[in-house]
């Protein structure tokens, strides 16, 4: 059932067992493992079917440090949340990504990669893919076109991509329908409200830009609005605790982590669809798309000391073309052409083919070999470092509910430059061995007195601002994302996430949120 903020009659204020904060991808991924059970299930989302009701004004904030693309381009408020933005890649992380490096400071989560892929089968369900997608199999139904690499430093790492992404729009009729769980429309959550010892959520202060405030009652509250804004709900809600729920040592907003994307060289390919073909070429099985890409080896990332990292072919410079096509896109499918500007749309059209390869390239589909050319760019996406310094942060300024905006510091380190420097040299030394062709890096990769942040960006990923942790001094949720410290609040989405690797985070974000829907359960069925 669905019921509107903006009409008061049909507002039933029931306590329910569970309240979920957001529909994006962890959201709906979690309130879909309760469909027709005992337990009774309230979505609360702050936008609506529209993809713009106006609330999305509210996730504007002020950028402190280097660009981050993440906080507007990156969220989007309304049912289904950002899968209406994702491209449909899924991508396991690696083993080693779960794992302590002594070379990353910060590194390691407190469950085994082992516990997290056991809910991957469940996730690829989610989908619309097979349940043994990625583990390993997948590449038996077709060949590996590859170009001979030295798999002691570069391994082929693959993705699906799900022909059931816009999450919203597969659950909308199931959930009309459903006796168990309701989904509020256009009621935006403005603070976590806690009972009189501080140990418990007692309810969340919702508001409706028409309508007074309202409080929902429950006896579980997950918060998965995105690592942004998961944080901010956290550090805003202060009657109780002067830093924030779950933030009495300082934790909440830290460790800011996004995947950080470079343009590192520029390939003049001897033969372009050889090229193509052995980097990312994209195969369908059995109704499938997968895309293949070069990874960092796990021998190389030690040997080196680097972060995890992943490369394809580009033809085009990515900077000037994705973030409007973005915006157009946007714009075209909520019909409200204002939210992408003149200049956007001039951008895409005097640059048709680059608009249709970063398109392909991010929906995964194959490049057609009139659409290649002989100069080719290698970029590459590397792990961002854990850094408490990096954060999101509570402004001065308010938005149109009072609610303190987002202030970002967005901080990247050496360690990040270097894996790009070392992602670089390693394909150079390859391509050039195996006589792909010509490969020139750009000055700013070598050059250690360039500003090199101007040539690097997010890639709309943001995690890890609610980390994970087997212990309340070094993160602020527990191994089932319990808050330490609140008994019942609970944290779905990347933003629990200790560590990112290179790989998309829906597929593992997702993973977890089952994970948690089943703790949840055993917990429920035990009172």
């Amino acid at each position: 059932m669905f019921i509107d903020a903006f009409r008061s009659e049909e507002i039933s204020l029931s306590e329910v067992d569970i309240c979920i904060v957001g529909s994006g991808v962890a959201g709906l991924s979690l309130a879909r493992e309760f469909l027709d059970s005992k337990y009774t299930v309230l979505v609360v989302e702050s936008g609506d079917f529209s993809g713009d009701n106006g609330t999305n004004a509210l996730n504007a904030g002020i950028i402190d440090g280097l660009p981050y693309r993440a906080l507007i381009n990156g969220r989007t408020r309304g049912f289904g949340g950002t899968s209406e933005l994702w491209g449909g890649q899924c991508t396991r992380m690696n083993k080693l990504d779960f794992e302590q490096r002594d070379w990353v400071p910060f590194s390691g989560w407190p469950i085994t990669y082992d516990e997290v892929a056991g809910f991957y089968p469940r996730a690829a369900e989610v989908f619309g893919l097979r349940r043994d997608v990625l583990d390993g199999t997948c590449t038996q139904d077709f060949p590996i076109n590859e170009l001979g690499i030295d798999h002691t430093t570069l391994q082929t790492v693959y993705s699906a991509f799900s022909p059931k992404r816009f999450l919203g729009r597969e659950l909308r009729a199931i959930l009309e329908q459903s006796s168990n769980i309701s989904v509020l429309l256009n009621g935006t959550v403005t603070e976590l409200l806690q009972d009189e010892s501080g140990s418990r959520i007692s309810g969340v202060s919702v508001r409706a830009s028409n309508r007074s405030e309202l409080t929902i009652r429950a006896k579980t509250f997950v918060l998965s609005c995105g690592a942004i804004e998961n944080a901010r709900l956290l550090l805003v809600s202060r009657r109780k605790e002067e830093k924030g729920v779950g933030n009495r040592r300082d934790l909440v907003g830290r460790f800011l982590q996004d995947h950080v994307i470079a343009t590192v060289a520029e390939i003049d390919a001897k033969e372009p669809r050889t090229l193509y073909r052995g980097v990312c070429l994209v195969r369908r099985s059995g109704g499938i798309r997968y895309s293949q890409k070069l990874g960092l080896s796990d021998d190389l990332q030690k040997k080196n000391r680097v972060l995890n990292g992943v490369a394809t072919i580009e033809y085009d410079d990515n900077n000037v073309i994705v973030e409007p096509l973005v915006r157009v896109y946007r714009a075209l499918r909520t019909k409200n052409l204002r939210q992408a500007g003149l200049r956007d749309y001039m951008t895409v059209m005097a640059h048709p083919m680059a608009a249709i390869r970063a398109a392909a390239t991010n929906l995964g589909y194959a490049l057609p070999s009139a659409a290649l050319g002989g100069s080719a760019r290698l970029s590459c996406v590397v792990e961002q470092a854990p850094n408490p310094d990096s954060r999101i942060l509570l402004s001065d300024s308010l938005d149109s509910l009072g609610v303190p905006r987002i202030k970002v510091q967005w901080i990247l380190t050496d360690s990040e430059r270097n894996t790009l420097r070392v992602m670089a040299e390693t394909f150079t030394e390859e391509f050039n061995r195996l006589g792909i062709g010509s490969v020139s890096r750009f000055d700013w990769i070598d050059d250690d007195g360039s500003d090199w942040g101007k040539n690097v960006c997010d890639i709309l990923h943001a995690s890890g601002t609610t980390r994970m942790s087997d212990n309340p001094g070094s993160g602020v949720v527990n191994t089932n994302c319990k808050v330490f410290d609140v008994e019942n609040l609970y944290l779905a989405g990347s933003s629990v996430f200790p560590t990112s690797g290179y790989a998309n985070p829906v597929f593992t974000m997702t993973a977890l949120a089952i994970r948690l829907g089943d703790h949840l359960k055993l917990n429920l069925s035990a009172e």
